[in-house]
Formats: C-alpha cells, structure tokens, sequence
C-alpha cells in the first residue's frame, strides 16, 4: 500500500515488514522459472518413458497374436 505525501506515514514496522515481504516475494518469483520449467521436464521424462512401454506393449500383443 503507498502512501502519499499528504497521508499518514506508515510506522517503521510496517515499513521493514513490507521491504521483508517484497524481497521474499522476488526471491520466490525468480524461483518460479526454475520450478516450473523442472516439472515440464519430468513431465516429458514421463511421456516418453509411457510412449516407449505402450510400443513395447502393442509389439508384444501383436507377437502373442501370432
């Protein structure tokens, strides 16, 4: 929340309490990236990991076919 110059101050308190808040704040948002771009990454380990077992699946069906 700003405040203008013709409004109350805000205490000291609240003041550190929000520089506090704003840099927890950036540290989780530069974070983030890292984050997400991980769980895409396990994400396509498990596709491909789903793809390769549904060929070997499909392979061994159609051999148990013949």
């Amino acid at each position: 929340m700003a405040f203008d110059a013709t409004g109350p101050k805000p205490s000291k308190a609240r003041e550190q309490a929000e520089q506090t808040f704003l840099k927890t704040q950036s540290q989780f948002l530069a974070r983030t990236p890292a984050v997400i771009s991980e769980k895409d990454a396990e994400q396509a380990a498990r596709d491909a990991k789903t793809l390769r077992l549904r060929q070997l699946r499909l392979e061994k069906e159609a051999n148990d076919e013949k």
